[in-house]
């Protein structure tokens, strides 16, 4: 009878655990095009959020960054973008969704006009399986 009762204490605990820690796994991605004024692509610009340099995906044409973080989390960050002959960004921004996409727009050096910042999209949930429960979404980088 013992150890029915262990075998069972540690089933449930297994089941407690794992449900947790798939409710604590959502991909955070942020996603981020860079250009100048006139729309041209730059992919040589040394961009970085939260300290983490973002690497140029090619297939995308953006720079990227993602995490695993608790579902529905606000992920606060400085976003720093620096491409010779431009003037330098930075912004502290405060994000909360699951998949983010902002364009950037720099100006030349010494321009009086500001940098044009905007968000593309924003997509977020929780992706859930059959039984109603939080699906655990693993991180993948290129």
């Amino acid at each position: 009878m013992r150890i029915w009762n262990f075998l069972i204490f540690i089933s449930l605990l297994g089941g407690f655990s794992s449900l947790a820690r798939a409710q604590a796994d959502c991909l955070f991605a942020f996603r981020l095009n860079v250009s100048d004024s006139r729309e041209i692509l730059i992919n040589d610009a040394r961009v970085k959020f939260r300290g983490r340099e973002l690497n140029y995906n090619s297939d995308t044409k953006a720079y990227h960054f993602s995490a695993l973080t608790g579902c529905n989390s606000l992920i606060k960050g400085v976003l720093e973008v620096a491409v010779r002959g431009f003037d330098y960004f930075k912004r502290e921004i405060e994000v909360k969704g699951s998949f983010l996409s902002y364009k950037l727009k720099l100006n030349q050096n010494k321009s009086s006009q500001t940098a044009i910042f905007e968000e593309l999209a924003v997509i977020s949930g929780i992706v859930k399986d059959t039984n109603e429960g939080a699906f655990p979404i693993r991180c993948f980088e290129r």
